[in-house]
């Protein structure tokens, strides 16, 4: 599985959440993408 992350425009508080629900799905992601930034 794979991620695509967009509109995080520099906030990392943001970033950080997205990638701790990132590490919660069942399924591992094995690939991140991200668009912009």
């Amino acid at each position: 599985m794979w991620a695509i992350l967009s509109g995080i425009e520099g906030n990392i508080a943001a970033y950080e959440a997205v990638l701790a629900d990132i590490k919660r799905q069942r399924v591992p992601v094995e690939g991140l993408y991200i668009l912009g930034d």
